[in-house]
């Protein structure tokens, strides 16, 4: 059984609903599918935009929780709405039977009933904490996709999103990189620390937890883009990030990259003040004028080769 997220982007207008219904109308039986609030901050379902709404510090429990599950519970009743118009017997899971439960920090998983030809919308983000409706942390609606995953015994989650794939460089702004077509949980969890957070963290910890593979597809063509799993990237140079004036690179190989950092930018005379390395990165310490020069390099001789 295939388990599909989509994020708020992509339930934001009638007209990109009509783009995941037609996603969903290609799917095999039984299907879940789990959405996001409708849009970004400025949406008026979006989850920031709720939180805008309140004082937080005058919110006790569970309160701030019951008005930020309103987005992902109207996200998904306007898709549910849309849908039947297509698929008549299509079900929605509900906060009264909500499958994602916390009791002492910890996650408890109740059965989900699936039937042969059932697709089964879930509003994210959700939980059941101590008996009563919260939500999860901020973004981890693709926490949601992993543990409904775990709970219907499925080995793949697809997260459609907005962005053709994972790259090392984030952001990617112009330059000519392709997406990686591979990423292993660690590796995509270095990235996470580098502020990759195109996957949520947790989701990619309790992927790896339960051996359930995430791809990353990207709506505008439906096609995956990259793959976390347990393969790892290509290349042994998988991310980096300019902070002020360091570049940080997460890479397999920390010694050898910091060896060809080294040579490559000796040969292209660019000062290192400090490089050190420790088991996943190599930080290279430069002077704010030479900065994106390196960064050039980084991209023209590591990532292209």
């Amino acid at each position: 059984m295939e388990v599909i997220k989509f994020g708020g982007t992509a339930l934001q207008t009638k007209r990109q609903r009509e783009n995941v219904i037609n996603i969903i109308k290609e799917k095999k039986k039984p299907l879940i599918v789990v959405c996001s609030a409708m849009g970004r901050m400025g949406f008026s379902y979006a989850t920031k935009t709720l939180k805008s709404l309140v004082n937080s510090n005058n919110l006790k429990d569970n309160e701030e929780g019951l008005l930020l599950s309103c987005g992902e519970t109207i996200s998904s009743i306007v898709l549910l709405s849309e849908l039947r118009e297509h698929i008549k017997e299509t079900k929605i899971i509900t906060c009264d039977n909500y499958p994602i439960l916390i009791e002492n920090n910890e996650f408890i998983l109740k059965d989900v009933d699936v039937k042969e030809n059932d697709i089964i919308i879930v509003p994210g983000f959700i939980v059941k904490k101590n008996g009563k409706l919260d939500v999860l942390n901020f973004g981890e609606s693709d926490l949601s996709a992993i543990l409904l995953a775990k709970i219907v015994s499925s080995k793949v989650v697809n997260l459609y999103k907005d962005i053709d794939g994972i790259y090392p460089l984030f952001p990617k702004l112009t330059y000519k990189i392709k997406s990686h077509k591979f990423l292993s949980y660690e590796e995509a969890l270095l990235l996470n620390d580098l502020d990759y957070n195109i996957v949520n963290k947790r989701a990619i910890e309790y992927a790896k937890k339960y051996d359930i593979t995430i791809n990353i597809v990207f709506l505008d063509d439906n096609n995956i883009k990259t793959t976390i799993s347990s393969k790892e990237c290509e290349n042994s140079i998988f991310g980096f990030k300019i902070n002020q004036n360091i570049i940080n690179i997460a890479c397999r190989f920390p010694c050898k990259v910091k060896l060809g950092i080294e040579e490559l930018f000796k040969e292209n005379h660019i000062v290192i003040k400090e490089i050190y390395i420790n088991e996943s990165f190599v930080k290279v310490k430069l002077i704010n004028t030479q900065l994106l020069s390196a960064k050039r390099l980084i991209v023209n001789k590591l990532l292209n080769e």
